[in-house]
C-alpha cells in the first residue's frame, strides 16, 4: 500500500484511536501548514490532531480524489465536522486540497487549503451575521 493510500484511509477513518497511523503516513520531520498555523514534527503534528479530534464530536474526510508524479501530490476533499461550538453541533462540510511533498515514502510537507471563514466564522453566532452582511455587500457591490 502506498503511502496515499494510507493517508485517504486514516483521513476517511480520523478517529483518536487512529493516530498511530501518523507515523506511517508522516516522515519524522514532517511540516504541516493549515490555516489554523504551522505544525512541525510528527509529535507536535499527533498532538495537534489529538486536540482537535478531543474537542470535536466527529470529523472525517471523503477524499474525492489524488493526483500524483513523482514526490508531489493534490489530494481534493470534504471535511465533515461535526463540533459543539459550531452551529449547535450540526454538521458543516467543506471542501479543500492538500499539497503533499513525499519523501522516503512518507509524507515530509503537507499544506492545507480551506475556507477558514466557512469553516469557523459563518458558524459562530454572533460573527456569523457579520460574514453574511459583509458577503451580501460585496456581492451586491460586484452585481452593480
Amino acid at each position: 500500500m502506498s503511502v496515499l493510500d494510507t493517508f485517504a484511509q486514516f483521513y476517511k477513518a480520523l478517529h483518536k484511536d487512529n493516530l498511530h497511523m501518523l507515523q506511517d503516513i508522516y516522515h519524522q520531520d514532517i511540516r504541516f501548514v493549515d490555516p489554523v498555523g504551522q505544525h512541525e514534527g510528527l509529535s507536535v503534528v499527533e498532538s495537534y490532531f489529538r486536540h482537535l479530534l478531543e474537542t470535536t464530536i466527529s470529523c472525517e474526510f471523503d477524499i474525492k480524489h489524488v493526483v500524483a508524479h513523482d514526490s508531489y501530490a493534490i489530494a481534493r476533499w470534504e471535511m465533515i465536522l461535526r463540533h459543539p461550538k459550531l452551529s449547535g453541533g450540526k454538521v458543516i462540510k467543506l471542501d479543500g486540497t492538500s499539497e503533499l511533498i513525499i519523501k522516503n515514502d512518507k509524507i515530509i510537507q503537507q499544506t492545507d487549503f480551506y475556507d477558514m471563514g466557512a469553516m469557523f466564522y459563518e458558524h459562530i453566532p454572533i460573527l456569523s451575521t457579520l460574514v453574511r452582511f459583509v458577503k451580501n455587500k460585496i456581492k451586491n457591490y460586484q452585481d452593480s
